[in-house]
């Protein structure tokens, strides 16, 4: 071989050796000293807002900041993404919203959240000392482990989202609570949860992180949506973007409506109510300023999920753009737009950037609708919102643990309401469920399809007007009388209610009536109110715009503006005094409207038994539907009892027209008429009482062994107690007594003695001298021990005297005028037993 050639061959093999040696020089990653180049050699990389980089071979997380990602407002979002509604964290609901800060401390990052509950006029001398005393939050802190030429930093970010710092999940253990009762989570596991994905964008950043909790021996499992109660995994996305520019004028909570609003306390103000709370909205701006009615610059988009059933989608999207008109009454003109996802979208649906409608179907779900928006804390302005919508409460199936003493019962005493929750598609679902009772027809059924579009169409205009900013109107209920109820013409002009933001009773005809619209069709003129409040085009000028908006109030006193929301509905007895504000009533005459309702339910209940027989089915369907029935015989004598003892709330300020007395207590005659109510239907020997045919047939659809220790025949005794229980747990609450004791001072003519004296002739007069059923003799001994605990103060020290002396002289009345002989065992041990209490359970008292 030639020289030249050996030589020249000699070189090439060197050249492509020290290529190959060239490109094998990637910098190692030591995961004690990273540097720049190692971790981005070694990384996927996700450019965007702030450049990320997730190790390949660890999945160790990144980020590189730059000097001006550093002091600057952030706002957090956190959103579960999956989850299981034991805790609480199913797909849609959202978590935290904070305004967040990043500052270089040495060799850390600090993770700060900044305190915007408090405002400081800027020409005022005390805005000087604006930061004293609040100091922001240090959330976490993470390690900057290099740093370049150019400033930026290298911040390993992972452990800050792998912990609860940005978003706890986990509730705080009540150390009163029986381990034994409820499924709680485990303890978090470093080993299992994990950070799946980054998504990365020029404004935004979101990180998806799946949690996993541990516990290797739960005391109680989880529901069926739970695979493994030991180790049960949520799923959250952290979402990150730069705080918008404040070019957003706030505009300000009023108590005679409801926006949800952020809450801000002006520390510069002399008012005796210094508030300045930015309420919740969209930026809305006309492209012809000052026209009465214009185009917005930039309309409000949402769209429907791909997931959205093929059926419903045209009445979801109708649903939505029907908002359309309250914003004409703010001067806006299509300020909604709706569109579909395709299926070959390449974007997500949980992207903030998108308004969507998003469907699931749950095995247990405590809601079937939930709109939630995601505002600004400075200043109100909703940046976006999703909505969730949940098949099952279409389908309405029964929960399989539901005993069938409470299944579908009012609580005994509600808790008050969360505003930030809407239960409103869980509440439709079990007026769904009594209008297929009423109707006779089933799921999915020619006849059942103008039920559910109604029942679906006002669900989405309910949770769009939650994303929109408005919370609960739970007084809209009020705006017709049952006659125009009934109707069909008044209710096609005037609507169901004067707001789609309450939870109404579904507005079935009474007997003899034409059937109305069953829900309303469009905003009442409650939300037309509203949005023309929170969306119509601000002056220039500070002191006319603020007449303006007074102008717009005023319209509190008129009679379609009534409003109550979340804190003053009556479902607890311990927080709400209005009873125009409740859940599941109906009309400016609810106790008349609760009769009607009772009438068409006895009614209907004769032919029960018929209506569900078919050839070759089970008797679930009729089980559902008597549960369905009673149920709604228990609400609206739940809703009855809180007229009892009420007052009439109003919120208008002083000396504004139509403004009546703050406080009024409800009249005598409708508090005697509630009372009239529950003595004859819901107290009366033969009360709540069907045919023992039907109860024949109350039998579940059995699967496997799911009925193993639960009782498999119906406990009628103790559903009918229940029942009275509702009213009863309402009528002697320790809040109640005292209440209609402290009213009396200014106006209330139904007293206390008189109150009690008319419930103890409705629980004892009627059999006093006779045989007393089994149905009475439970409700009598139930009401003994109610009347007890409320004399012995060592049992429940809520009471009043006042209300210790009422009850003290019931139990006395009781006492003297049992009558010991009777024709049936039953009856003379029954009252015999009731004496031997009353003497045993005053003795400690006396």
């Amino acid at each position: 071989m030639p020289s030249r050639f050996k030589i020249g061959l000699l070189c090439l093999v060197t050249l492509i050796s020290l290529a190959g040696c060239e490109s094998a020089e990637v910098p190692a990653l030591d995961p004690d000293n990273p540097t720049f180049d190692a971790v981005i050699a070694n990384s996927d990389h996700f450019p965007g807002l702030i450049d990320s980089y997730r190790v390949k071979d660890s999945g160790a997380l990144y980020m590189r900041f730059k000097p001006e990602h550093l002091e600057r407002d952030y706002l957090y979002f956190g959103t579960f993404l999956d989850g299981n509604s034991a805790t609480n964290t199913q797909r849609g609901i959202f978590g935290s919203h904070r305004v967040l800060r990043l500052r270089r401390d040495f060799q850390v990052l600090e993770v700060q959240q900044l305190n915007t509950r408090f405002f400081f006029d800027p020409d005022s001398a005390l805005a000087r000392s604006a930061e004293a005393n609040l100091p922001p939050t240090v959330l976490a802190v993470a390690d900057i482990v290099d740093e370049n030429d150019a400033g930026e930093l290298l911040v390993h970010m992972g452990p800050i989202f792998l912990d609860e710092s940005l978003q706890q999940i986990k509730p705080a253990a009540d150390p009163e609570a029986d381990p034994k009762a409820e499924f709680v989570l485990g303890e978090l596991s470093e080993t299992r949860s994990s950070l799946q994905q980054v998504k990365a964008y020029p404004e935004n950043i979101d990180l998806i992180v799946n949690y996993v909790y541990e516990n290797p021996a739960p005391l109680v499992r989880a529901d069926a949506a739970v695979t493994d109660s030991r180790f049960v995994s949520v799923r959250l996305q952290h979402t990150l973007i730069p705080a918008p520019e404040e070019d957003f004028k706030p505009r300000f909570a009023d108590a005679r409506l409801g926006y949800f609003a952020e809450q801000v306390t002006d520390m510069t103000s002399y008012a005796v109510a210094p508030w300045r709370d930015p309420i919740d909205r969209w930026k809305l701006v006309k492209k012809e300023p000052g026209a009465a009615l214009s185009e917005p610059v930039e309309p409000i988009l949402f769209w429907l999920e791909n997931t959205t059933p093929e059926a419903y989608r045209d009445t979801v999207r109708e649903a939505v753009l029907v908002w359309n008109q309250a914003f004409e009454s703010a001067g806006f003109k299509d300020a909604i737009e709706v569109r579909i996802q395709p299926d070959d979208a390449e974007w997500d649906a949980g992207d903030l950037r998108y308004n969507v409608l998003r469907w699931t179907s749950s095995s247990e779900s405590t809601w079937g609708g939930y709109g939630p928006s995601w505002p600004d804390p400075r200043t109100g302005q909703i940046l976006g919102a999703d909505i969730m919508l949940e098949f099952g409460w279409i389908t309405s199936h029964l929960r399989s643990d539901q005993l069938f003493e409470q299944a579908m019962l009012p609580a005994l005493d509600a808790a008050p309401l969360r505003s930030r929750l809407c239960l409103a598609g869980d509440h439709m679902k079990s007026q769904l469920m009594l209008g297929r009772s009423l109707l006779g027809v089933k799921p999915g059924s020619a006849e059942d399809s103008e039920l559910v579009r109604q029942s679906l169409y006002d669900l989405v205009s309910h949770e769009v007007g939650h994303t929109l900013g408005l919370n609960h109107n739970f007084r809209a209920s009020q705006l017709l009388t049952p006659e125009q109820l009934a109707q069909p013409e008044v209710v096609a002009e005037q609507g169901v209610a004067s707001s789609v933001m309450d939870y109404l009773a579904i507005n079935f005809a009474p007997l003899g009536a034409e059937q109305a619209a069953y829900y309303p069709t469009s905003p009442g003129p409650y939300d037309h109110w509203v949005i023309e409040y929170g969306y119509s085009e601000a002056l220039a000028d500070p002191v006319a715009e603020e007449a303006r908006l007074q102008a717009i109030l005023q319209r509190s006193t008129e009679a379609e503006m009534g409003f109550g929301l979340d804190a003053d509905v009556m479902a607890s007895s311990g927080s709400g005094i209005d009873p125009r504000v409740m859940l599941f009533d109906q009309s400016s005459d609810p106790l008349r409207y609760a009769s009607d309702r009772l009438a068409l339910i006895d009614s209907v209940g004769a032919s029960l038994l018929q209506r569900y027989q078919a050839a070759g089915e089970s008797w679930q369907a009729l089980y559902d539907a008597y549960l369905s029935l009673t149920s709604e015989q228990a609400r609206q004598f739940w809703v009855a009892s809180r007229w009892v003892g009420g007052l009439y709330v109003e919120r208008a300020v002083q000396e504004q027209p139509g403004a009546t007395e703050p406080l009024r207590p409800v009249e005598l005659e409708r508090q005697q008429q509630a009372m009239t109510l529950f003595r004859e239907q819901l107290f009366a020997p033969d009360a709540l009482r069907w045919q023992a045919e039907l109860y024949r047939h109350l039998q579940r659809q059995r699967r496997g062994n799911n009925h193993w220790n639960q009782p498999q025949d119906p406990q009628l005794h103790a559903r009918v107690l229940a029942t009275q229980q509702g009213v009863l747990a309402h009528l002697l609450h320790p809040v109640v007594q005292t209440r209609i004791s402290d009213s009396a001072l200014y106006g209330n003519e139904y007293s206390l003695s008189q109150m009690m004296s008319d419930l103890n002739v409705a629980i004892f007069a009627s059999d006093s001298r006779g045989p007393v059923n089994s149905m009475r003799q439970q409700l009598q001994r139930d009401y003994v021990e109610r009347l007890l605990l409320i004399v012995d103060p060592a049992q429940n020290a809520d009471y009043d005297y006042l209300s210790r002396n009422a009850a003290l002289y019931q139990l006395q009345q009781i006492s003297s005028q049992l009558v010991l002989a009777a024709d049936d065992t039953s009856t003379r041990a029954h009252r015999a037993a009731l004496k031997h209490r009353i003497e045993t359970g005053l003795k400690p008292a006396a």
